[in-house]
């Protein structure tokens, strides 16, 4: 079966990390905390005021070069400034944009991104990577950059999307399982 097409029949927590490549996506503290409400230490109170904090699927856009992302991929969220992974996604579609509408069309609600910061993004005509992709878990215990260093899935904090190497990934499945 599609790996993607398990994760959908079978629910989030269902993956299949073979077959498959696996990302690092470094994401900055304030967009997680919106992106991922259930993955922050404090709750706030009142829960689920963003669309796409209470929703599976979630959009993440940025400016990185990377173009081999594919539907069934995984990623792997890396919150900077705690350097630890804290939640695993599946993508779902990728799209390359240079023009607001359709970034917004294509993102929709799904992404914490306003339409002022959508423009802002695409000014003089740059290219948004969008990255369409269903959540998957919150990682209970976090994996420290430490840890991804010692076991080889990272030379050091990654600072763009990076792809992670058949044993790196191997790790970290196995890690996200434990």
């Amino acid at each position: 079966m599609d790996p993607f097409e398990l994760h959908v029949r079978y629910g989030p927590p269902v993956v299949l990390a073979e077959r498959v490549s696996s990302w690092l996506v470094p994401i900055q503290p304030r967009y997680h905390a919106r992106l991922f409400p259930e993955a922050e230490g404090q709750g706030v109170l009142l829960p689920g005021c963003d669309a796409h904090g209470n929703s599976i699927r979630k959009a993440y856009l940025c400016h990185a070069p990377v173009r081999s992302l594919r539907k069934g991929d995984l990623l792997y969220f890396y919150k900077s400034t705690e350097q630890t992974v804290s939640v695993a996604g599946i993508v779902e579609d990728v799209r390359v944009l240079s023009d607001v509408e359709g970034i917004v069309r294509t993102a929709g609600k799904r992404t914490v991104y306003s339409a002022a910061e959508i423009t802002e993004m695409a000014a003089g005509d740059r290219d948004v990577l969008v990255i369409g992709f269903r959540q998957v878990r919150v990682v209970s215990e976090r994996i420290t950059v430490t840890e991804l260093v010692a076991s080889g899935v990272v030379s050091g904090p990654p600072q763009s999307i990076q792809g992670i190497g058949q044993e790196g990934a191997a790790w970290l499945a196995k890690r996200m399982r434990s």
